[in-house]
């Protein structure tokens, strides 16, 4: 943007310094008016300006995790509905979920219901088996966690892209479908058989950029939501 073949930044250099006063003693009153009109409107442009760039922007999620992200914990409610045949199932509780990335990838994800009921722990690192504890103390092992979640929980998620999903991101060299908000975000995402709705972002200070506060995870024969309390390290 130019006035009068002069860039902003002239206008801006020319104003703030000025020239010599004596320069301008035989110029118009008129002249010296519409000096005044131009150096405030570039001065009111560069606070407009200014303004715009203090503003959080919206960053695309599905590009990788940066390394502020590699370490998150999530906290808040999660409730799921199963069909299998003509027999349906819902289940409801807590969830608390702990991701680290360095130095070893590791997922603790814990579910419970009021009071710490039914508290059941499941870990897993890909260099080792998948673990599931439970409040009775009793302790399974599996190669994978989709297993040990279906064989006693009666329901699953393919973790891989799980861990993705849960912050508005598609899980990389996966193919995926994104459907975008008005605010450059995903409202939806298709990928590996699965459709994920994101109906709520907030702004996270913590990791510089919006993070999913209500997500719905479904796929045929299972519908499960997570309602995000909390963002955290």
């Amino acid at each position: 943007m130019k006035f009068q073949g002069e860039s902003i930044l002239d206008l801006v250099f020319q104003c703030k310094i000025g020239e010599n006063p004596k320069a301008y003693q035989n110029q118009s009153d008129e002249g010296n008016l519409v000096r005044s009109v131009r150096c405030l409107c570039v001065g009111l442009l560069w606070l407009v300006l200014a303004g715009c760039a203090s503003l959080p922007s919206s960053r695309n999620p599905h590009l990788s995790l940066s390394q502020s992200q590699s370490r998150w914990h999530l906290e808040g409610y999660f409730g799921v509905k199963t069909q299998e045949h003509h027999l349906q199932q819902a289940f409801s509780g807590n969830i608390d979920w702990v991701h680290v990335d360095a130095p070893h990838l590791k997922d603790q994800i814990t579910l419970y219901g009021p009071l710490g009921a039914d508290e059941t722990v499941l870990t897993y690192q890909p260099q080792t088996l998948a673990t599931l504890q439970t409040r009775q103390g009793k302790t399974y092992h599996a190669t994978t966690p989709e297993v040990l979640m279906q064989e006693n929980l009666g329901w699953s998620v393919p973790l891989e892209g799980w861990r993705y999903w849960v912050m508005g991101q598609c899980e990389p060299h996966v193919p995926a479908k994104i459907d975008w908000n008005s605010r450059g975000l995903p409202q939806m995402l298709t990928q590996s058989g699965w459709t994920i709705a994101y109906s709520e972002y907030q702004w996270i200070p913590l990791f510089h950029q919006y993070r999913p506060m209500e997500i719905t995870f479904e796929r045929p024969g299972l519908w499960l939501k997570i309602q995000v309390n909390r963002w955290g390290v």
